[in-house]
């Protein structure tokens, strides 16, 4: 019912463009190794037959280059390697991959370093502002992606427990679903809680892309002010990597993910991870404003007696995932042919609600995912220089939600009969709601390479989800017995260019959204099923734009600027609700935002020393912000205002002999509400991370390294409810914050063995993200890590 709207002649004129400028010419692809088929990357390819004519090789020592008809000289080159140059013809059959081999010169390897740029170096110099989070000396510890964002500067991630809880997201301002997730490029939306990055190890991924306020088409979101892309290991190499942690409060963690490469092309691989924690660690009693926990007699009356602190007893959490793809590669019609099935699980004791007063000992939340997928790539599309990506997924996703018994809690751990029986410890009828989420993806992304300083980049992602859901112990209809859509449809186009001797790099883009929902609004008060709930039925079209300008003074300093006009359309949960304490509105409009951005990267290396600095300015205007509107004990999402942030963060690297290492970072964020000119409340505005270390090489045999490394997390006080209700000095204010976590690691044959330990929270701190919510104290992991190439 959306797509009819959708403009598809662009489609048809990009093509055509493509195929008139392409007529005659070809994609050059290739691949440089060494002797031990390693790939070199940042090696210089040239064309010695045209001026100003060339590419370098990316991370896997791939390269492309686009060439009319005629015959070619090319020379591979590389610091360290005799040079090789190979004959090319152009014509009007395509022409095979090319492998070039280089040899090592080793008198030139004396006294010579080598240094290329990573693939994470060349995207925090594209104009869009990335910060990009390498995770190589990450990957043997106990920590999951969430703990790996929250030292980025401009992210703070609040969680409500420990491992598994409830979190919220906040990057520059925004929050919630207003970021979007992706894992290499495909989008995270709808696919619950046992897919989300609280549990997913960070030893699955090889970097983190953290885009903030102007997201790049190829990502295919309507994200309101950035964006997180996990990318996991893509090198065409095969390995096994295998993982096992265990700590405080029974944790337990393991992960194996492998792949194959066959002689003919055939590629298999596996993903997995295990999580499982108790939870149980040791809280300070502060039960409406007094110190301890009441004891209470068998009726439940208080005794007069106070324990000062309880332990979490009903907040074990256990997920896991596997992850199967097999295909094909490096084939004359395709680079890569992937099929994938997924299925994921998870298990949630729920301790209390939104506020701790009231523990619960029996409710739980249980999900499970299935997922399928298939994904095609090409490098050079029917021997056009076209980029081709082309991802398919289904997805279905249930949850549940037991709320059915009748006794009552304290946080001693007694409880007693309710005296209403056919209510649940949660205050509501009782429940076995359950409902199904139907998940469909489409995302196409092509990027026509003109010739080295001019591309066009097209995007069109379509995210459809379908929720049907009932509850078979209640007498009280729900919404959810009749499906409930949201079809979601985004295009976008950009064009990049390269002037000025590759100094500047400006990208151009817009972006058209078509979203259509068939909801239903419910009257809870209204007993009658016939009348109890109205069809909504909403269209909406919207059409977004942007640009990204990145200029290089010198080799070592870069000034960047972006600015983007972007919508986002609320998710399911928030137009359809929970079933349970979660109202639906189908009515929402979309969120729409002005992001500007203002940064400068700097990088210097002097001698043993390598320094720079990274900060960033940036203002968003929100309108029609959403919010989360409490009801009694249930809640329902309304446009409520207008949101003015301004804010800078910026972070400072220090690096001596690659042995020592120093990070500094630190983020304020000013948050208005426009229409009333008052600051906002429970968000952090002042917060910053240090990270420090030093590595010790060969320090009992050659190829081994043992790091010793600190991080201290700091978040300034902030009131949780407003800036100006009452006298500061009693305002429900959410004290100040600081950590500090301490790691020793030790890799042995270049990195094949390794173990680490980890002390979290050391000065064993009272920690809260959410008022009166308690995080973990003190805690201890050992982590074993086998990685085999």
């Amino acid at each position: 019912m959306i797509f009819r709207n959708f403009k598809i002649e662009i489609n048809l004129i990009v093509l055509f463009s493509m195929a008139l400028y392409c007529h005659g010419q070809q994609v050059v692809i290739g691949q440089i190794l060494d002797t031990d088929s390693n790939p070199i990357p940042g090696a210089a390819i040239e064309v010695l037959d045209q001026d100003a004519t060339g590419a370098y090789s990316d991370t896997d020592g791939q390269f492309s280059i686009v060439l009319p008809k005629g015959e070619y000289t090319l020379k591979a080159s590389y610091v360290g390697f005799y040079p090789k140059e190979t004959v090319i013809a152009i014509g009007t059959a395509t022409l095979p991959k090319l492998t070039l081999v280089l040899d090592t010169a080793v008198e030139e390897l004396q006294n010579v370093v080598l240094e290329g740029k990573t693939e994470a170096q060349q995207l925090r110099e594209k104009a869009f502002e990335v910060d990009v989070l390498e995770t190589k000396g990450l990957k043997n510890l106990s920590v999951d992606v969430n703990t790996v964002l929250n030292t980025v500067p401009g992210i703070v991630i609040r969680e409500s427990g420990g491992l598994g809880s409830d979190f919220s997201f906040s990057l520059n301002g925004f929050s919630g679903n207003q970021v979007k997730f992706f894992i290499d490029g495909i989008p995270q939306d709808n696919l619950g809680t046992s897919l989300s990055f609280n549990n997913f190890p960070a030893t699955l991924i090889e970097r983190a892309e953290v885009y903030k306020g102007v997201v790049p088409v190829y990502l295919g979101a309507d994200a309101l002010g950035g964006a997180i892309n996990l990318i996991t290991n893509q090198r065409k190499v095969s390995f096994i990597d295998a993982s096992f942690d265990t700590g405080s409060f029974n944790t337990q963690r393991a992960t194996l993910s492998a792949r194959y490469y066959g002689k003919k092309g055939f590629v298999a691989e596996l993903t997995s991870f295990f999580n499982h924690s108790d939870n149980d660690y040791t809280i300070n009693g502060n039960e409406f404003g007094k110190e301890g926990f009441a004891i209470r007699d068998e009726l439940g009356n208080e005794t007069g007696e106070r324990q000062p602190t309880a332990r979490r007893f009903h907040d074990a959490y256990t997920s896991g995932m596997v992850r199967i793809k097999a295909g094909i590669t490096d084939r004359k019609y395709a680079d890569r042919i992937l099929i994938g099935v997924l299925k994921a699980a998870n298990s949630n004791e729920i301790q209390h609600g939104v506020s701790p007063q009231i523990p619960f000992g029996d409710v739980e939340r249980k999900e499970e995912a299935t997922l399928v997928s298939i994904e095609y790539g090409k490098d050079s599309l029917f021997g056009l220089p076209v980029k081709s990506k082309i991802y398919g997924e289904l997805a279905i996703v249930r949850s549940r939600i037991i709320d059915t018994s009748s006794q009552v809690y304290d946080w001693l751990g007694n409880s007693r009969v309710r005296l209403n029986s056919s209510l649940g410890e949660t205050g509501g009828p009782k429940t076995q709601f359950q409902f199904d989420d139907e998940r469909r993806v489409v995302n196409t992304s092509f990027r026509y390479q003109i010739n080295p300083y001019h591309s066009l980049d097209f995007n069109f992602t379509k995210n459809y989800l379908k929720r049907q859901g009932s509850d078979p112990i209640t007498a009280i209809p729900t919404g959810f017995e009749d499906p409930q859509v949201i079809d979601k449809n985004i295009a976008g186009l950009s064009y990049t260019v390269k002037a000025v001797q590759n100094r500047l790099s400006a990208t151009f883009f817009g972006k058209s959204f078509f979203v259509g929902i068939n909801s239903l609004l419910e009257d809870r008060f209204d007993t009658n099923s016939d009348t109890r709930f109205t069809t909504i039925d909403e269209d909406y079209e919207k059409l977004g734009f942007g640009a990204a300008v990145a200029y290089k003074i010198s080799s070592s300093l870069q000034l960047k600027t972006s600015f983007e006009n972007t919508f986002r359309v609320p998710e399911g949960f928030e137009f359809f609700g929970d079933g349970l304490n979660l109202l639906p509105n189908p009515t929402l409009q979309p969120e729409e935002s002005e992001n500007l951005n203002f940064g400068i990267l700097w990088k210097q290396t002097s001698g043993h020393f390598t320094y720079g600095t990274d900060a960033h300015f940036f203002s968003r205007n929100i309108t029609n912000r959403l919010f989360l509107l409490s009801r009694g004990i249930n809640g329902i999402f309304i446009n409520l205002t207008n949101v003015s942030t301004v804010g800078v963060d910026g972070e400072i690297n220090l690096d001596f002999d690659k042995n020592v290492y120093l990070k500094i970072n630190a983020t304020y964020q000013y948050i208005t509400n426009t229409d009333t000119n008052e600051r906002i409340a429970n968000e952090p505005f002042l917060f910053g991370n240090l990270e420090a270390g030093y590595t010790f090489r060969n320090l009992f045999g050659e190829r081994d390294e043992l790091v010793l490394g600190w991080n201290s997390s700091f978040t300034e006080a902030f009131p949780s409810q407003s800036f100006t209700a009452a006298d500061e000095d009693k305002r429900f204010t959410v004290p100040q914050q600081l950590s500090h976590t301490l790691q020793l690691g030790y890799s042995a044959a270049d990195g094949r063995y390794n173990l680490s330990f980890q002390v979290r929270n050391i000065t064993d701190t009272r920690l809260f993200d959410n008022l009166n919510i308690q995080k973990p104290g003190r805690a201890f992991y050992i982590k074993l890590r086998y990685h085999l190439l």
